[in-house]
């Protein structure tokens, strides 16, 4: 999993997959990149490396309703350069 913690050592390609994974099985926001003790931390800014994957994600889901996040995510591959793999999901 992913976490605050990790998060500078990963792809964008991993945070993309962990959090398209999670919105599309459970409806999570991508917050969930975060695990307990970072979301309750009074400071939830990324990285700078990932920001802007990350703030595209969760207007995804903040202001679509949910049957149109497939097609969303998949011009969000396109614009940062990522496979979407997540037709089975």
């Amino acid at each position: 999993m992913i976490t605050l913690q990790t998060l500078p050592s990963v792809t964008d390609q991993e945070i993309f997959d962990q959090v398209v994974r999670r919105l599309l099985l459970k409806g999570k926001c991508p917050n969930h990149l975060l695990n307990d003790d970072e979301t309750n931390s009074t400071n939830l800014t990324y990285p700078n490396l990932h920001a802007e994957l990350i703030r595209a994600l969760q207007n995804i889901h903040d202001a679509s309703q949910p049957n149109t996040w497939v097609e969303q995510f998949k011009v969000i591959a396109l614009k940062f350069h990522l496979k979407y793999i997540h037709d089975a999901c």
